[in-house]
């Protein structure tokens, strides 16, 4: 196909992938954000909030004691009405790419903000 991407590498790890021909970059943000998902809203300063997928998705024991209380908590309520698993875990994963996506902004935003400082 004569695609040549360019990268930027850290030893095996590629930490950026640009394409020029089709205007395609993919970043490694996690190069960057180091932290769970669920912790950049509180660390990188906006508000957003989204619902527990349910247990069988989920692996509570990664959950720390206050995460589980929350996620017991809204498993006891949703639990009594029905769950559509499909537009649960789209909803969710949409979400997840959009507190990164916010995440990334902010964090770009910041770093060139104090890079003229």
């Amino acid at each position: 196909m004569g695609i040549t991407p360019s990268l930027i590498t850290q030893g095996n790890k590629i930490l950026c992938f640009t394409e020029p021909d089709f205007s395609l970059k993919f970043i490694d943000s996690l190069s960057l954000l180091t932290m769970k998902v669920s912790a950049m809203q509180k660390a990188l300063g906006f508000d957003d909030h989204r619902p527990f997928p349910p247990p069988t998705c989920y692996t509570e024991a990664l959950m720390d004691p206050a995460e589980r209380q929350r996620f017991d908590t809204w498993y006891c309520e949703a639990s009594k009405g029905s769950f559509d698993f499909q537009k649960e875990a789209l909803h969710y994963c949409k979400n997840d790419v959009e507190i990164l996506y916010k995440a990334c902004m902010k964090f770009r935003e910041e770093f060139f903000l104090r890079r003229h400082t």
